[in-house]
């Protein structure tokens, strides 16, 4: 019988994968950046914000698609971890990268099973000319992979809304998942032979601009679980951006992970 994963043993396995793509990573000379709650817990707790699930890692676009290949051609050397991708998955829901270890079974409440087990995201940095109708193109495009990718239509906050867009939805459940995802990597990497000074992660909810040189030009590191692991050079800046007064923690209701699924060993 399969036995499901406590928070502690969820977080333990992520960090296990977070080490593997370090070993590689390094190895390769490919540059990775803990980012959003991960960076905050390095900051705040020096490792796991004690009540998040997750690992959420930047890697410049150029060092991702090489890691994404490296990982697809090397499957069979690399298990029980493994690089799950719209490339080697036609399953697969998001336009960002997950390396996982397979000897896990995730469980998802409205996403079909495509073979995820404990993991770690990776987000790719994308170079980003300003451009809000881009944005707005993008917003709907994600809006477009998130129906596509479910096994039943979100119902959103307003009982209204949902009837008024159900039309609309019923057409966009029936795309094909992987031919959006291509189309959205298509749109996000428009800018990779463009020198811009500011970089996007274009598959987030606000899609903050974050600049090369403040962010990810310097080599920087800090602690997390007791390893040295890369940050971005001006990361408490870019938490006082994005969190506020990010060491303050938040109300004890508050102080819950944010993601819908459960983890077995298998």
């Amino acid at each position: 019988m399969e036995k499901e994963l406590t928070l502690e043993e969820v977080q333990l396995e992520s960090f296990k994968i977070l080490l593997k793509i370090k070993e590689i990573f390094d190895k390769h000379g490919w540059k990775y950046f803990l980012a959003y709650g991960t960076l905050l817990g390095a900051y705040r707790h020096d490792g796991f914000i004690p009540w998040d699930d997750d690992i959420d890692v930047f890697v410049p676009r150029k060092d991702y698609d090489a890691f994404i290949d490296y990982a697809i051609e090397h499957e069979k050397e690399l298990l029980p971890f493994k690089i799950i991708h719209y490339k080697n998955n036609p399953q697969y829901v998001y336009p960002i990268a997950r390396f996982t270890n397979t000897e896990f079974r995730s469980e998802y409440y409205n996403i079909p099973d495509y073979g995820l087990g404990t993991f770690v995201d990776l987000y790719p940095l994308d170079n980003y000319v300003v451009n809000p109708k881009l944005i707005k193109k993008v917003v709907r495009l994600q809006k477009q992979i998130t129906i596509a990718g479910s096994k039943r239509i979100p119902k959103g906050n307003s009982k209204l809304r949902y009837i008024l867009k159900l039309p609309y939805a019923l057409i966009v459940k029936h795309k094909n998942i992987n031919k959006l995802l291509r189309k959205f990597d298509k749109i996000a990497t428009q800018f990779a032979d463009v020198d811009t000074d500011n970089l996007l992660v274009f598959w987030s909810n606000n899609k903050p601009v974050m600049s090369k040189e403040h962010y990810f030009i310097k080599e920087t590191t800090h602690i997390y679980n007791g390893i040295q692991l890369r940050v971005p050079s001006d990361a408490e800046e870019l938490l006082n951006r994005d969190y506020g007064d990010y060491k303050k923690l938040p109300p004890e209701s508050e102080r819950v992970a944010h993601h819908y699924y459960k983890i077995f060993k298998k």
